[in-house]
């Protein structure tokens, strides 16, 4: 009785550390996926990290884009309604020309 009783403690310990080995090797592959996953964390957060300067530098570049395109704008509208004015007064010289 004694026998037995030592064979099924020494099966019991037996898969305990044939349990024990597979925890260790879940541990070490769980380690290594969290070892890959920080760094492509890492990776992915420098890439943000450049998309969103080049992005930011973009913006900044539009917009000095539309505040010049605007000044032009404004330009050319006051440049059009002064040669607008001109053209106005020319055709009235004509035509007092023609009456006179």
């Amino acid at each position: 009785r004694r026998q037995t009783e030592a064979q099924r403690l020494l099966r019991v310990k037996q898969q305990q550390e044939a349990q024990i080995e597979r925890m260790r090797n879940e541990i070490n592959r769980l380690k290594g996926q969290k070892d890959v996953v920080a760094s492509r964390m890492k990776y992915e957060e420098q890439q943000y990290r450049l998309w969103k300067k080049r992005w930011l530098e973009r913006m900044r570049e539009a917009t000095k884009q539309k505040a010049a395109l605007q000044r032009q704008n404004q330009e050319q509208c006051k440049r059009l309604v002064q040669k607008t004015r001109e053209a106005d007064q020319s055709a009235r010289k004509v035509e007092e020309l023609r009456r006179g």
